[in-house]
């Protein structure tokens, strides 16, 4: 009790990893079955937030951090922005690799029910195992002791080492991705999600939908390779570009907050 009282992100960054990597090794290994232990790992990050508040705060705790994945009244442009970014970005990575002479990697948009439908099974499958944990627990305490865009550094640095098994397992899509393409793309969301965070007051809602629109528009817009070898120009372009949008946001809203408000959502706020 007294390491999590004064180490809470080490301790919920220990519990993590003790339970993705607990089954996703194993299942690289193929010693376990892919489902349902690869989703079950998938929720390290929720199942230790959850742990390591009810832990230090109880009910009182779990509550206060519940309200803020309900949080949802704020600017309709953050919706946009959340919903919007990812899949535009890719377009955009898309359109110059074609228009530098790339093979066309989009043929059809799928229907609106099977976007709809696929957005949902990303979101309660994968993202919601996610987001609570890292943006919900750890980012407001690492904000209360380092700038905004350092502790992004490091939310987005722990964010890449927990997919690592994932570049292992066989039939996993990371396993034909550069690993410093991933962190690039890893850290730089990372930024852009405490961004978001410390401008909506701390809400989860909003980073739990662009956590899924953004992990959606790779399957639906196909600039990942699917195989060793394949081509990762159209890749390197989105994160090109998602890093000079990062550099913007950077120069405007100043490293220290990483808001126009000059403020940085804290433990003590997230708690209120």
């Amino acid at each position: 009790m007294a390491f999590v009282r004064d180490r809470p992100v080490l301790a919920f960054v220990g519990l993590t990893m003790a339970v993705s990597w607990g089954l996703w090794w194993p299942i690289a290994g193929g010693r376990l079955d892919p489902e349902p232990f690869g989703t079950l790992a998938t929720f390290g990050p929720t199942i230790a937030g959850l742990a390591v508040t009810a832990r230090l705060h109880g009910l009182t705790g779990l509550a206060r951090l519940g309200r803020r994945l309900v949080s949802w009244r704020v600017r309709p442009r953050w919706y946009l922005f959340s919903l919007g970014f990812g899949p535009a970005i890719l377009l955009v990575a898309v359109g110059i690799h074609r228009a530098l002479g790339g093979a066309p990697v989009v043929t059809s948009l799928p229907s609106p029910t099977i976007l709809v439908v696929g957005f949902g099974y990303v979101l309660v499958t994968s993202v919601a195992g996610e987001e609570l944990g890292w943006r919900g627990f750890a980012l407001p305490r690492l904000q209360r002791s380092y700038s905004a865009l350092t502790a992004s550094l490091l939310v987005g640095a722990v964010w890449f080492g927990w997919h690592l098994p994932l570049f292992f397992t066989p039939g996993d899509f990371h396993r034909f991705v550069p690993l410093p393409l991933f962190a690039l793309q890893i850290v730089g969301f990372s930024v852009l999600y405490t961004w978001l965070f410390n401008h909506t007051d701390g809400s989860l809602v909003l980073p739990h939908l662009f956590h899924t629109a953004s992990n959606f528009g790779f399957f639906v817009i196909p600039v990942l390779p699917t195989g060793p070898g394949g081509p990762t120009r159209p890749l390197w372009i989105g994160i090109g570009l998602l890093w000079l949008v990062v550099a913007i946001v950077i120069a405007v809203a100043g490293h220290e907050d990483l808001s126009r408000a000059g403020s940085s959502v804290t433990y003590d706020e997230f708690e209120r």
